[in-house]
């Protein structure tokens, strides 16, 4: 899914309808049809000449990353005890974990001695810990 919208656009048509609201309720008045008509056409011209976007907003569901390498660590370390019918919350789909991500990045983080570590008493290996903090960090991306 892909929105992209002309910061000029947007903002220059909204003040055309105003404009031609205005031309509508004073369309008695001849200096003000041709005002209204003026701005209309300034507004229509100057959005053509703007080149300027808003950033573009994509839904991005790259499984392949996600399926293959994090999910993994989700499944071999959280699933047994934060599986279906486990301990909450649940970590068994990519909307769960998104969900949880902030607390799952400090928890898997902590030393062995906190009570909080996650999993309990073994930890995660480091590299595992990296690999699920980094993808959080570049914005959890990802879908079932």
């Amino acid at each position: 899914m892909l929105l992209l919208f002309s910061a000029c656009s947007l903002h220059n048509y909204l003040q055309l309808a105003y404009v031609l609201i205005k031309f509508i309720m004073l369309k008695k008045n001849r200096v003000a049809i041709i005002i209204a008509m003026i701005n209309a056409v300034w507004l229509i011209s100057a959005c053509t000449n703007d080149k300027a976007e808003v950033p573009v907003i994509t839904v991005n569901c790259d499984t392949t990353y996600y399926k293959t390498k994090v999910k993994p660590v989700f499944i071999n370390n959280c699933a047994v005890c934060h599986g279906p019918g486990g301990t909450s919350p649940q970590l068994d789909s990519y909307a769960s974990i998104v969900a949880n991500k902030d607390e799952i990045k400090r928890r898997i983080a902590l030393p062995l001695t906190d009570s909080d570590v996650m999993p309990p008493d073994t930890g995660m290996a480091q590299a595992n810990v990296d690999l699920i903090k980094n993808w959080i960090n570049d914005g959890a991306i990802g879908c079932e």
